[in-house]
């Protein structure tokens, strides 16, 4: 009887969803409109995730369902498709997609081909399998579902209920036993669930309906702006979630150090005294940046080795090299050894949403490094370096940049043993009875801090077709950070010149500029972060001789900046960039012979408003130079969909300089 109870509540919940489905929903006529002019949307979007427990590990049961009406050709370009991850494709169990024609023919997806692989012991890749025979005003009707493993600590998700379609109806719902709990919150207005519970199920659904279409880039973040929730389902007999926990579960398993490697374990105390020499008399926060300085000088990054993860840290440092693990278990051996108190911080990218610090959930954490305060009661962060990049101290990823974040360290004045300090052979890691933590907002920079500057000085002289130009270019603060490691990559390459025009290649841009010799480099260490290159080549596109007494200087290619393009599309979604920033190019251009420049006065330009900021300079200088200034510059990190018309007007003050072909004329002698 409890059996048939069971399902007849979960069938009785479904149906009274389906119902609602059913009945004349009220729908708003802005939102009918966007109906009636997107180029898809969906009449509903469910989800059906149920979790069960299974030997050592949960059972996550994942079933969706969507139906798609298809209006235009566009939109079967765009959606008319069989879309899934590698992940799903490789767990799924069953899958079934329908197209409805409008003249009333039902056609069934043949799944094999979708499926079709030449060898069946290899693994699939994302599919993204065209649905075939889907013409506008077709509905396509797909079900599927697979099945995952996840760990007792994984039991969670973040739940959004908008598509970049409109939805009439979108649904999500959890299911698990009553052995366990659910724990959920919303954001930004979410819903709140609605929640059956008996003695055998707990069963809660998020619904939205009438969910407006959203337009999503590479700047969007759904969490900050949009409703969402998160949950997690979660053993009633266990420790309710800490930062006490996190500190010993998600900080101490990826940050302490090993001691059991006997034959390694020692070389790190060799390499210590020999970093430091005589500075070992220095006060210890000095002794730390100089340790971090060797390791930033010395070592390589690799990515971590299955048959390595054991190693201690003096094995790395006697080869050489360090993963992003062992880094960080190196980092905390130097501080603990130099007894420098430290915190654990934990921080999230700025476009996943913000840390919620009152409400505590797995899986939130996607930086988690090291902060000291030094001497002088400044505060320091050390963040571990990646398989990319390496960061010098007080520098992070641009993506944490004027975020929130939590750190943590064990309360009041504690004794460390050695076994608290390394993992020995028990595996055993060290345990803190009480954490203190406090919320801090990770550092941020200006526009003028966040820059790339470029000056090309271009020899018009004797050659007529490429000219040589002496070239510099300066990167500083986020923007350096940003693009250190292809910096790193050009310096150690001999082919210079190659490497970088594959690169413009690659981003498919008109080649302009051949790089040959990189003449010298310079690297400022202290905030904001700066590198300087400078070097020779040849300017080949942008210049030519029309004639011996005529120029033609074509600015579109040389006018190359990285431009912050707007977004005015219905649905479209504010931007959240990780830093303001700006771009700097200056051009300057000798000619063998006085010049006169034909209608100079019309292209100075001074733009602004409040996004930004586009000038264009040109100046006659001695005669026969000619200056050309351009600067592009943003100084919002956060722009709103509202203001993406100012974002428009701004590019468009660029782009009417870079349309411009300036004629200049050689006099005679």
């Amino acid at each position: 009887m409890r059996r048939k109870y069971r399902y007849f509540l979960v069938l009785l919940v479904f149906c009274s969803s389906s119902a609602i489905l059913a009945q004349e929903t009220p729908v708003d006529s802005e939102f009918q409109r966007q109906c009636e002019t997107a180029d898809a949307y969906l009449l509903h979007s469910f989800t059906d995730v149920t979790y069960t427990p299974g030997w050592g590990r949960y059972r996550r049961y994942v079933s969706i369902s969507n139906k798609l009406v298809v209006q235009t050709s566009t939109g079967v370009d765009q959606y008319a498709y069989l879309s899934l991850s590698a992940d799903q494709a490789n767990q799924l169990k069953e899958v079934e997609v329908t197209t409805y024609k409008a003249d009333g023919r039902v056609l069934e997806l043949d799944s094999a081909k979708a499926f079709a692989r030449k060898n069946t012991r290899n693994r699939f890749d994302d599919i993204n399998y065209p649905i075939p025979g889907v013409e506008p005003g077709d509905t396509i009707e797909s079900r599927y579902t697979y099945v995952e493993y996840p760990d007792s600590d994984d039991l969670y998700d973040f739940v959004y209920l908008q598509a970049n379609v409109p939805i009439l109806k979108s649904e999500y719902s959890v299911k698990t036993g009553t052995k366990n709990s659910i724990r959920f919150k919303g954001y930004n207005e979410m819903a709140e669930p609605q929640v059956v519970t008996n003695d055998t199920l707990i069963y809660m659904v998020f619904a939205m309906d009438t969910v407006g279409a959203i337009s999503e880039n590479q700047n969007t973040c759904i969490p900050c702006q949009l409703p969402y929730a998160y949950y997690s389902v979660e053993d009633k007999d266990e420790e309710p979630p800490s930062w006490k926990k996190i500190y010993n579960k998600g900080f101490n398993i990826v940050t302490q150090p090993f001691s059991f490697d006997r034959e390694n374990f020692n070389y790190y105390n060799r390499w210590k005294r020999n970093a430091l020499g005589d500075a070992k008399q220095l006060d210890r926060f000095r002794q730390f940046e100089i340790l971090h300085e060797e390791i930033l000088t010395t070592m390589t990054m690799e990515p971590a080795q299955r048959d390595e993860i054991l190693k201690s840290s003096g094995y790395f440092l006697k080869e050489g090299r360090l993963n992003p693990i062992s880094v960080r278990r190196l980092y905390r051996r130097m501080l603990e050894e130099l007894e420098i108190e430290y915190w654990a911080v934990f921080a999230r990218s700025k476009r996943t949403g913000a840390i919620d610090p009152y409400f505590i959930r797995s899986g939130e954490f996607d930086h988690i490094f090291f902060a000291y305060k030094d001497s002088d009661g400044n505060f320091n962060l050390v963040y571990p370096h990646d398989e990319v990049a390496m960061y010098r101290i007080n520098e992070i990823p641009t993506e944490l940049y004027n975020t929130e974040a939590v750190i943590a360290k064990p309360f009041g004045e504690i004794e460390r043993s050695r076994k608290d300090k390394f993992i020995g052979i028990d595996m055993e890691m060290a345990v803190v009875d009480s954490v203190e933590v406090q919320v801090i907002r990770l550092p941020d920079a200006q526009a003028s801090q966040n820059f790339a500057k470029q000056t090309y000085y271009v020899d018009l002289g004797e050659e007529k077709e490429s000219f040589p130009t002496q070239y510099r270019m300066s990167v500083s603060g986020g923007i350096y950070t940003d693009v250190k490691g292809f910096l790193g990559l050009m310096e150690q390459d001999e082919e210079v010149s190659e490497y970088y025009n594959a690169l413009e290649e690659y981003e498919g841009e008109e080649e302009i500029f051949e790089l040959d010799t990189i003449t010298s480099t310079r690297l400022k260490d202290t905030q904001p972060f700066a590198y300087t290159m400078s070097g020779t080549g040849r300017i080949i596109g942008g210049v030519s001789y029309l004639n011996d007494n005529m120029v033609s200087i074509s600015l579109e290619n040389l006018l190359d900046h990285n431009e912050l393009e707007s977004d005015e599309s219905e649905g479209a979604m504010n931007f959240y960039l990780d830093y303001q920033y700006t771009d700097d190019i200056l051009l300057i251009l000798k000619f063998p012979k006085a010049i006169e420049v034909l209608n100079q006065e019309t292209y100075n330009v001074n733009f602004a408003n409040e996004l930004g900021t586009y000038v264009f300079d040109l100046k006659l200088v001695n005669g026969n130079e000619l200056t050309l200034k351009s600067r592009y510059r943003i100084s919002q990190d956060v722009i709103r969909n509202n203001e993406q018309p100012k974002l428009s007007a701004l590019n468009a003050a660029m782009k009417n300089i870079r349309n411009n072909r300036i004629l200049v004329r050689l006099k005679g002698d």
